[in-house]
């Protein structure tokens, strides 16, 4: 089999190269993804969107957040729990933000979300050719998405990160995404 890619090399790669990027082009970067994402047939059909809020160096989600309000979707951004756990917030216009130990904004009052969820946007340094993803290796989303079986995963990540000839080494509690959107193209996985 071709050679694997450790996911630990390439997350260091990554987020060295990450920060060789400027502010302004993040911003157009960002820009073109969500509106690939808004424009999309599963976000203009999902009635609960789960995603993540980006920190200043990830792929905005301000606009998909927006957008999603406009349409009255019912929109949940993760909240950490635990050590490797999170749950799904609700958010509304009125939603006040506080910063966790990781520096990411979570809502100040919690309204967890038990119900069933259409669509979840999630955050990826790379992905690979099967839709396997390297995040900050703290699996938080791996052990959400094992509890939540239904739910369509996108990924959002810069296509010069998305390593389309190559497969990364996973382990069993890996969980795929379902498809990936960069600044260029919208590529969904057969499983």
């Amino acid at each position: 089999s071709a050679l694997k890619l450790l996911k630990k090399e390439v997350r260091e790669q990554v987020l060295y190269l990450r920060r060789t990027i400027d502010r302004d082009e993040m911003k157009e970067l960002s820009a073109s993804i969500q509106l690939l994402l808004i424009e999309s047939e599963f976000f203009k059909k999902a009635n609960v969107v789960f995603v993540y809020i980006n920190t200043p160096k990830e792929i905005s989600t301000k606009e998909i957040i927006k957008t999603g309000k406009i349409q009255h979707k019912e929109i949940l951004v993760p909240t950490i729990t635990g050590k490797g756990m999170m749950k799904p917030c609700v958010i509304s216009k009125d939603t006040k933000f506080e910063t966790n130990r990781f520096g990411i904004l979570e809502p100040g009052q919690k309204t967890f979300y038990e119900g069933d969820i259409d669509l979840a946007v999630v955050p990826a340094l790379a992905v690979d050719k099967r839709g396997y993803r390297i995040g900050y290796g703290g699996g938080y989303y791996d052990r959400f998405f094992a509890q939540k079986k239904g739910v369509l995963k996108i990924a959002l990540c810069l296509e010069q990160f998305f390593f389309q000839d190559n497969e990364f080494a996973v382990r069993g509690y890996d969980i795929g995404v379902d498809g990936v959107i960069t600044e260029k193209r919208l590529v969904l996985f057969t499983k």
